[in-house]
C-alpha cells in the first residue's frame, strides 16, 4: 500500500505507525514549520521500512501548483519502484487558502488536479484502486462555488465521487454526537504525544466540568 498524504500537517502518527514497515510507503507533503513540527526530508524510515518514507515539506506560502508539482516529482518515482496494490489517500484540505491554520494557498480546483494526479497513478500502478480519506480543512463560510468535491465538482455532488450516508443506527457509537447535559459540558484536550497529531491520536482525555 503506499499512502499520499497532503494535508497541511505532517501525518507524524501515520509515519510512526509505518516507520519500520517495508509494506507501506507513505509519502506526505506539508507545510514546514507547522505543527507537530517534524516531516523532515531527511526521515525516510528505519531497520526493514528504510526507504519506505518520504517527507517533502515546503514553505509557507506555497501554492497549488508548487504542490502538484512537488506530489508528481515524488509519487510517481515511488509508486514506479514500490509497485503498490492500493493507493490511500489522506485528504486533508487545510492546505485551502481560506482555512485560517495553514498557510498554503490552494484553491478548490488544486485539489481537483492533486486527486486527478493520485487516480491517474493508481490507475497505471494498481488497477485503479484507490481510497480517499476525508481529513481536516475547515475553510470559513463563503459562496457556494468554492465548496468543491476534490475532482471540482460540488460537494456531494456529480463530480466524479460519490458519498455514502449511512442511518445513525449503522454508525459506530463513538462517531456519534454526544447528547448535551443541563449544567455540565466537556472539556476535551488532545494527548499531546510524540508519534501522534490530531487527526491520528484516536483518542482524547476528557475532563468533566460543573
Amino acid at each position: 500500500m503506499l499512502i499520499v498524504d497532503w494535508d497541511v500537517h505532517h501525518g507524524n502518527g501515520t509515519q510512526a505507525i509505518f516507520w519500520r514497515d517495508p509494506s507501506v510507503f507513505y509519502l506526505s507533503v506539508h507545510e514546514w514549520g507547522n505543527y507537530p513540527g517534524s516531516g523532515a526530508a531527511t526521515e525516510r524510515g528505519e531497520g526493514p521500512g528504510a526507504g519506505t518514507t518520504c517527507n517533502c515539506p515546503l514553505p509557507a506560502g506555497s501554492d497549488g501548483a508548487t504542490v502538484l508539482r512537488t506530489l508528481e516529482e515524488a509519487l510517481r518515482p515511488a509508486a514506479a519502484r514500490f509497485r503498490p496494490q492500493l493507493l490511500l489517500l489522506s485528504a486533508g484540505f487545510d492546505g485551502h487558502r481560506r482555512d485560517p491554520l495553514g498557510r498554503f494557498q490552494l484553491s478548490s480546483a488544486d485539489y481537483g488536479a492533486l486527486t486527478a494526479c493520485c487516480l491517474a497513478v493508481a490507475a497505471e500502478h494498481c488497477g485503479g484502486r484507490l481510497v480517499s480519506v476525508l481529513e481536516g480543512g475547515l475553510p470559513p463560510p463563503g459562496p457556494r462555488r468554492e465548496q468543491r468535491g476534490p475532482r471540482g465538482g460540488a460537494a456531494g455532488g456529480s463530480g466524479g465521487l460519490s458519498v455514502l450516508r449511512l442511518p445513525a443506527r449503522q454508525i459506530h457509537p463513538g462517531l456519534r454526537h454526544p447528547r448535551r447535559r443541563r449544567g455540565k459540558h466537556r472539556q476535551v484536550h488532545p494527548l499531546g504525544q510524540p508519534g501522534l497529531n490530531r487527526a491520528s491520536s484516536g483518542r482524547r482525555s476528557v475532563r468533566r466540568m460543573s
